[in-house]
């Protein structure tokens, strides 16, 4: 498990945390944040329906109050952040859980969209202060992700 704090040149703070499993999340948790963006990889192909719930209630309750995910069926994993959001009573007349997935984007572009453009409502805004970096049973994925969070979230021009 990796866990380090740094600074973007935007100012937000970040940690990346590279856990084993689904199942490992609970043991970093609570985190240094009380809010937070999150960025969770994840391939949740063979994660069950139960297990994700459990994931998405507690890394919400945890702070995440914007949620941007990517890897083999995000789209799952976008959608049960989403319902767990409504049941947690998180999304109501005055605020909403904004999450956003990237299944046809490379880890580094949706990491780039996570560190720089993904802003929670108003009301949660004291998340957009910080960065959680969460990578699920791959570590190249978390290294992948890591090195470009330390090289600055750099845009490539692909021209």
């Amino acid at each position: 498990m990796t866990r380090s704090r740094n600074k973007l040149a935007t100012g937000r703070e970040w940690i990346a945390i590279n856990v084993p499993s689904a199942e490992a999340i609970d043991v970093v948790l609570p985190l240094a944040f009380q809010s937070f963006v999150l960025f969770l990889a994840l391939d949740a192909r063979s994660v069950s329906v139960p297990l994700l719930q459990q994931i998405c209630r507690k890394l919400l309750t945890a702070g995440a109050r914007f949620v941007s995910v990517w890897g083999p069926d995000c789209s799952r994993v976008h959608d049960a952040f989403d319902i767990a959001a409504l049941e947690l009573g998180l999304n109501n007349a005055d605020a909403v859980i904004m999450t956003s997935s990237h299944a046809n984007e490379s880890l580094t572009e949706a990491v780039w969209f996570a560190a720089n453009a993904a802003f929670p409502d108003e009301v949660y805004a004291a998340a957009a202060s910080a960065l959680v970096l969460f990578v699920v049973g791959s570590a190249a994925w978390a290294a992948e992700a890591r090195q470009f969070l330390l090289a600055g979230t750099p845009i490539v021009d692909e021209a």
